[in-house]
């Protein structure tokens, strides 16, 4: 059996987590992070399969497997909490990485349908950044793999779009760090007839940046962000929504098949080109793809060649039945990657609870890759001046990477 390589060892038997079993299990963790409780997770669609989470301090783990093998790491976190945290409902279930479900009321829901409210986040605190990153300077990572590993701030995921949610947060990171031209800037946007919108849209597709600590004339530094990175708002959302392509371009509920608005590489490629020929004339010089079927070879090249990328997976392993499969499938922005005996694992960003760093930095196994799409822009970089402040005496206008000058 492989245990997840995280610290200190703490056993306990198949029979305390399955009932009747073929010997203990082994979890490690971090020293600094105790297992508060050890939960058994059915599966939503197989009823001979169970998995086991524990629940940390600090973070979580999912094992499972059949009863032959319930070691098989499925996704954790040594820094987020547990996505069945706060929920209301008697049995939980588990789908695959991103699929959380609770029975609740006589039927089976989604668990942020039952979650008890909690307080607004507050701005993370040194400590927990240095947790953060302590747990994701274990994986080969992309230079600016802190970026998203403190990413907050990104539309709320609703009714099965998470491919806009990834795309969203993949534009921001492009601003940010390569050009300001991946995102519109000086004008407002007016929601058209195909947009749907996402609660607390605005007309601003930035974040605001956080401009604590001292300014000075020049370069912004990166630190003086704080840990929060800036990231773009619900109105991103509504402008992909409004140039969105799906799975082969399938409507939603046709065939039966969709609920919501599943998207594979292609479909984000070709969304991701529709919305910068609308709304900022076309890709900016020097911009690539690399788009196709993914496999673990393909992406930790991409990811060594300091690029992140988009992923279409189906939660679980070795599905094959496509269209049996298509509500299941998910996006994530892949960051890094990690080599362990049972195969490659991948760090994620999940796109689930803007406001948060819960699934900002999530471990990922057990999961079937279908396509990826990653972005190259190789032009120079060029300060646009997307925002502007006044805190005082002076006005500082604001690039998406950062710069800043003052007037």
């Amino acid at each position: 059996m492989e245990p997840i390589s995280l610290g200190v060892s703490i056993v306990m038997s198949i029979g305390s987590l399955f009932g009747a079993g073929p010997g203990p299990v082994t979890c490690e963790y971090s020293p600094s992070s105790e297992v508060v409780s050890v939960r058994t997770l059915l599966d939503v669609s197989d009823s001979t399969r169970e998995y086991t989470l524990y629940e940390l301090d600090d973070g979580y783990a999912i094992y499972g497997g059949t009863w032959d093998d319930p070691s098989m790491f499925f996704e954790g976190s040594l820094a987020s909490v547990s996505p069945y945290s706060g929920v209301i409902g008697d049995d939980l279930y588990y789908g695959g990485p991103g699929e959380y479900y609770v029975y609740h009321h006589g039927e089976i829901k989604d668990v942020d349908d039952c979650r008890l409210p909690t307080a607004e986040p507050a701005n993370i605190s040194e400590d927990e950044a240095e947790s953060v990153m302590a747990f994701v300077n274990q994986f080969d990572i992309i230079p600016n793999a802190r970026y998203f590993a403190m990413l907050e701030s990104f539309p709320q995921n609703s009714q099965g779009r998470c491919g806009l949610v990834a795309l969203a947060i993949y534009i921001g990171y492009l601003a940010v760090f390569h050009s300001a031209k991946f995102l519109p800037y000086g004008t407002g946007f007016s929601n058209g007839s195909k947009v749907v919108s996402t609660p607390n849209s605005s007309t601003s597709c930035w974040e605001s940046l956080s401009l604590g600590g001292s300014l000075s004339y020049g370069q912004f530094p990166f630190a003086l962000w704080d840990n929060l990175m800036p990231g773009t708002t619900p109105a991103m959302f509504d402008m992909l929504m409004s140039k969105i392509h799906t799975f082969m371009n399938l409507e939603p509920g046709s065939l039966g098949l969709v609920t919501g608005y599943p998207m594979e590489h292609t479909a984000i490629r070709d969304t991701m080109s529709d919305y910068m020929s609308s709304y900022m004339g076309g890709l900016p010089l020097g911009t690539s793809y690399a788009c196709g079927l993914a496999n673990d070879a393909t992406m930790k090249s991409i990811l060594d060649q300091g690029r992140p990328l988009i992923l279409t997976y189906f939660p679980g392993v070795g599905i094959t039945e496509i269209w049996e499969n298509l509500e299941d499938i998910h996006n994530v922005v892949v960051y890094g990657y990690r080599e362990t005996s049972a195969g490659t694992r991948y760090l994620v960003h999940m796109g689930w609870y803007p406001g948060t760093l819960d699934g900002t930095h999530t471990e990922l196994s057990g999961i079937t890759p279908y396509g990826f799409c990653a972005i190259q822009f190789n032009g120079a970089h060029e300060h646009l001046h997307i925002k502007s402040i006044q805190p005082g005496p002076y006005r500082y206008n604001c690039c998406s990477c950062g710069h800043v000058t003052r007037s």
